[in-house]
């Protein structure tokens, strides 16, 4: 397959091309990839403008341009791009990567910086090393954090809950045999099961999900079996897979 210069297209306005693109593949290969941008929800206004056809059922279409080599393709994009630039969702000039964004690029990536509170930028991509006094007060947060004394702790052989107090102890180990009950938490409201529902519609379970899916393992420290979800747990029996003592 020859490489190419290609557009996209709205069926119903074949004459108004809304973007240029390069490809080494095939021409319906590399829609099929922008299809699954689209869909997976990647921010782009060429992905916004995809997204807007599918949702009123159509798909864009995409032709050949131009064939090109691998020495002249990034010139011949830069080309076509200037050519139907008053149309396209492009975000660059053509070319590999983002060599010159339109002004619409620059000026919401400023403005995300701004709202972020940085006049500089990333200053790490600008090469702009940090001061004396930040690093100094950054290597400082992290020796001073919990975590970091955790950790430290750790290394020494220390247990991190031997300071608890003997109502923090007996309230610790309350939670954990609750856990083990499954009684960790009061059961979901009506109302929440239901906003859950809802948020997970249209969300493919993964195989494995599905199989565990209306099922939990028990166990009684001897046998093991599954119960339905939702079945009251038996006297005596607790979940999870694994046996006491095994």
């Amino acid at each position: 397959m020859s490489a190419c210069i290609y557009k996209l297209f709205d069926p119903r306005e074949p004459l108004r091309v809304r973007y240029i693109g390069y490809t080494a593949k095939a021409i319906s290969t590399r829609l099929s990839e922008h299809l699954k941008e689209a869909r997976a929800g990647h921010a782009s206004h060429k992905c916004n403008w995809i997204r807007s056809l599918l949702h009123a059922g159509i798909k864009p279409v995409s032709e050949s341009l131009e064939l090109v080599t691998a020495g002249n393709w990034q010139e011949r994009e830069r080309f076509w791009i200037a050519l139907y630039k008053d149309s396209l969702t492009n975000a660059t000039a053509g070319g590999e990567g983002l060599v010159n964004p339109s002004q619409d690029v620059r000026d919401r990536i400023s403005a995300t910086l701004i709202a972020g509170g940085s006049s500089l930028g990333n200053q790490y991509r600008k090469g702009i090393p940090q001061t004396t006094e930040t690093r100094i007060a950054i290597s400082e947060g992290l020796l001073n954090s919990e975590k970091n004394r955790i950790a430290v702790a750790a290394s020494k052989g220390i247990d991190k809950h031997r300071n608890m107090t003997e109502e923090q102890k007996a309230e610790r180990n309350k939670k954990i045999s609750a856990a083990k009950k499954g009684l960790s938490r009061a059961p979901f409201s009506a109302e929440t099961i239901e906003r859950m529902r809802v948020s997970h519609l249209g969300i493919k379970m993964p195989r494995v999900g599905l199989m565990k899916q209306g099922s939990r393992f028990i166990n009684n420290g001897t046998l093991l079996k599954q119960i339905k979800a939702g079945e009251p747990l038996p006297e005596g029996w607790v979940y999870g897979m694994k046996l006491k003592g095994k």
